[in-house]
């Protein structure tokens, strides 16, 4: 008797297979590669006629085992893994026996098995991954299988077991049947559900409070010009996370039609947050002064013992060597109390205390309006040199005598809407006033006080940036009331040409003026810019985002402005020394040599310099390619290829370990020039450029554990008689 032969049930010639599923461990399942990774034990038991006795004969022995070997076993019918791993030996394989017939084994397998996987509720999914059986020896009317799962174990939670990730949640199992091909699969469908915590933890819940933050960030107070950068840096710092999250949650996908519910969550989160940056862009609120301030109404004297004095409730801004409460008897030197909606200045004589060594008040921003209170503060004030009360509601008249500043020497003023005429009876009270600021103002071309007498002489320094002045002579109306004026700030003022008007607009009666700044403004033609040679004093100019400049390179607009203007010698901050002129001059004559609406000054540039020819083009770009020798002794390989310059050594290594059969791990490369000794080439992650290549260089290559650097000379100059593979290799871009 062969008991390795099969043996049929002689009453069905069938052979009735029991296909046994009896513990489960999910080792991973990964996703994005649609893998299920699991151990398996599988037991299959069958019948075999030939091997029955009675128990009672044999001392009552039930059962017996022996080596699979001497017996017909079933072979593998797993055909859904392609990775299947037995993980007991073959050798410690035992097939147990039964009096009554039947034969069985135990197999531990440890697979891995693809699965189409549906991502579109992570991390809250459920897969579901089919494992199938069959026999590839005999027909389905020959061996039968019969599925079952869970029938050893009686403790559930050993034999189906996850991972931490996954939970297994069941099995289900059925028998398909193919008359016509005579074939039958078993499968066995395993469901796992996903442990969503992670994702909760890692993604969900902090994307959730970035988009929370910054929306409440941006939109938590008004949205003013002057809050606008640091929102958006907010906003965009969170966009900027979120878009980790959304590497995280790619990286875990497979590359397939579904998206995920995270990554809908994640870019609906990235999606309100650019919202909100739109938002912030395109709808800003203009800053009312008088609204919104963190402080009640309140006087300067109150202010400045909260501020300055009051260890117990406010810090003071600036860095002092002793405390508050030393500090009052050697007296204060510099305030700032800005959005502090000061209205009265307080007690006299205690401001007196307070205010005695004050050389710097900066007031900007409250809500002072009554001339008194300014009169009051300046007496307080005798060694005062620096006023600030911009953007505060002062009354558009003053009807009172202030008293004498002597020793102010900067006055500010910006957005406080003052006629030229209650700015004059200010800079009278400043005999010593040098800095005059008017910026953020509206000054009527109509104001008589434009045509009177010289409003103050000292005043040096003029700023009336954003002012809204838009013809030049209203300009120069105002600053014929400064007749000592050097510098003058016009930037952001919609002055579009500069000419010769009125009297007053005369450039000679502004032979004081030093500095002159036009950026920003609306100036579109050159005789504007030729207008302000005629200035006889003027030697600083800065003109930058002025439409006449907008088509001209950076070069360009140096060079054509720098020889038009033959008396400037700062432009835009920087030195024009000699020989910058001349270089400017010299391009101006070659721009303008070949085109047929010459400037006056092209002839007078000439007429200095003389007719020039125009510059030879040279063109230093570097070659995209070099040919090259490549040498390698070991593997007998020599020829030419066309080696990229733009391509790193690393890269060149890797082409070179095609060609030469030695890992780029392990080469050593010398370069080698037409006249020169081979170098080693050591550093692979510079770009190959770095080497100076030329056409007809020597690449010697060898591996690390062979040849020295002088059998590599010796092989270069055995090499060089040969003549060039014609066949010669060609690297690729």
């Amino acid at each position: 008797m062969n008991t390795k032969l099969l043996e049929m049930d002689p009453a069905t010639y069938r052979l009735e297979i029991a296909l046994a599923i009896q513990m489960v461990y999910i080792i991973d399942i990964d996703v994005a590669t649609q893998t299920l990774q699991a151990l398996i034990e599988l037991q299959l038991k069958w019948q075999d006629q030939r091997l029955a006795w009675d128990p009672e004969k044999y001392d009552d022995l039930e059962s017996l085992y022996v080596s699979c070997e001497s017996l017909w076993a079933p072979e593998e019918f797993l055909v859904s893994a392609p990775t299947v791993t037995e993980v007991i030996p073959d050798r410690f394989k035992q097939c147990i026996i039964y009096s009554n017939r039947t034969v069985g084994y135990d197999l531990m397998l440890r697979i891995e098995n693809s699965c189409a996987m549906n991502v579109r509720k992570f991390p809250f999914d459920t897969q579901s991954c089919a494992i199938f059986f069959t026999s590839n020896q005999y027909d389905w009317y020959q061996v039968l299988l019969l599925p079952t799962a869970f029938t050893k174990y009686h403790d559930s939670t050993f034999d189906r077991m996850g991972n931490g990730e996954w939970s297994f949640v069941n099995t289900s199992f059925e028998v398909t049947y193919d008359e016509k091909e005579n074939f039958q699969i078993a499968s066995f469908v395993l469901t796992c559900k996903r442990e969503p915590a992670f994702y909760i933890y890692v993604i969900t819940l902090p994307c959730f409070l970035l988009t929370f933050l910054s929306i409440t960030g941006c939109f938590w107070t008004k949205n003013v010009r002057e809050e606008q950068l640091t929102k958006l840096s907010i906003a965009l710092t969170s966009m900027m996370s979120m878009t980790t999250f959304v590497d995280m949650v790619s990286q875990q996908m497979p590359k397939t039609s579904e998206f995920p519910l995270l990554g809908i969550f994640v870019l609906t989160c990235v999606f309100i947050t650019s919202i909100s940056c739109v938002v912030l862009v395109v709808f800003p609120e203009k800053r009312n002064p008088r609204e919104n301030k963190p402080w009640n109404s309140g006087t300067l004297v109150q202010r400045i013992h909260e501020r300055y004095f009051d260890e117990n409730e406010y810090t003071c801004e600036f860095i002092m060597s002793s405390s508050p409460s030393k500090l009052l008897p050697r007296g204060l030197e510099i305030v700032v109390l800005n959005h502090m909606q000061i209205r009265d200045v307080g007690d006299g004589e205690q401001l007196d205390k307070y205010m005695k060594h004050v050389q710097d008040l900066d007031l900007a921003w409250n809500d002072i309006q009554d001339w008194n209170q300014i009169s009051e503060l300046c007496s307080h004030l005798p060694v005062l040199r620096s006023l600030n009360l911009s953007f505060n509601p002062l009354k558009k008249s003053i009807d009172l005598s202030l008293p004498k500043m002597n020793r102010v020497n900067t006055l500010i003023l910006n957005g406080t809407k003052l006629p030229l005429s209650s700015v004059r009876t200010i800079a009278s009270a400043c005999p010593s006033l040098q800095e005059l600021h008017l910026s953020h103002n509206e000054f009527s071309p109509d104001d008589p006080s434009t045509s009177a007498e010289p409003m103050s002489s000292p005043v040096q320094t003029i700023h009336l940036n954003h002012c809204g002045l838009k013809d030049w002579d209203h300009v120069m109306r105002i600053l014929t009331l400064f007749p000592n004026k050097q510098i003058v700030y016009l930037s952001e003022n919609p002055i579009s040409r500069i000419r010769n008007g009125e009297e007053h607009s005369d450039p000679a009666k502004h032979n004081s003026l030093r500095a002159l700044t036009l950026s920003k403004t609306e100036i579109r033609d050159w005789e504007s810019i030729d207008h302000l040679e005629n200035f006889p004093g003027l030697q600083e100019i800065r003109l930058t985002n002025t439409p006449v400049l907008e088509s001209y390179s950076d070069e360009e607009k140096v060079h054509l402005v720098t020889a038009r203007l033959q008396k400037i010698k700062v432009l835009n901050g920087s030195n024009i020394t000699d020989s910058q002129r001349e270089s400017s001059e010299r391009f101006f004559i070659r721009y303008f040599q070949d085109r047929e609406d010459k400037p006056n000054h092209y002839q007078r540039l000439v007429d200095k310099h003389g007719t020039l020819e125009k510059l030879a083009k040279v063109d230093l770009t570097p070659k995209p390619t070099v040919s090259v020798r490549i040498v390698c002794e070991e593997t007998d390989y020599e020829g030419t290829i066309t080696a990229p310059v733009n391509r790193t050594i690393a890269q060149f290594m890797r082409f070179l370990e095609k060609i030469t059969g030695i890992q780029a791990a392990r080469m050593r490369i010398f370069h080698q020039c037409e006249e020169g000794f081979p170098s080693e080439v050591r550093l692979s992650n510079q770009p190959f450029h770095s080497l100076h290549p030329e056409d007809g260089d020597t690449f010697l290559v060898q591996s690390k554990m062979l040849p020295s650097r002088k059998r590599a000379q010796a092989t270069k100059s055995e090499s060089s008689d040969h003549e060039v593979d014609p066949n010669a290799s060609h690297l690729q871009h």
